[in-house]
């Protein structure tokens, strides 16, 4: 988890399952590509799946840098605070979907929305 994970994940994952919270605080960590590149390379991740733009930005960049095989970002809804994107905004993630090479979305009317943006 880029920030924080509910409860104890060890009550409800397999113990076999390892996890990491790495604390993010709200905005853009440059440093945390790296950190997460560097986690990537060396835990040898075949595939990263991020959700939503929170973890879009760090996420992709990082797999991209650690040369992760597969890239899937999925739009699991719209975040209030980011219904209208700012252009900029807009810019940058046609920009990362692009770089991740597999885009998923939860409902057509989603798809639509990204598609016209």
């Amino acid at each position: 988890s880029l920030t924080d994970v509910s409860g104890n994940p060890d009550t409800y994952l397999s113990p076999d399952v390892q996890w990491h919270a790495l604390g993010k605080r709200p905005g853009i960590h440059v440093g945390l590509i790296f950190t997460l590149a560097a986690y990537f390379k060396q835990e040898e991740i075949d595939v990263v799946h991020s959700h939503n733009w929170a973890t879009l930005f760090h996420t992709v960049i990082a797999a991209r840098l650690a040369g992760v095989k597969k890239i899937v970002h999925g739009e699991h809804g719209r975040e209030t605070k980011n219904i209208s994107d700012s252009r900029k905004q807009k810019i940058l993630k046609k920009y990362l979907f692009g770089l991740a090479g597999q885009l998923t979305v939860v409902n057509r009317d989603l798809k639509q929305i990204l598609i016209q943006n």
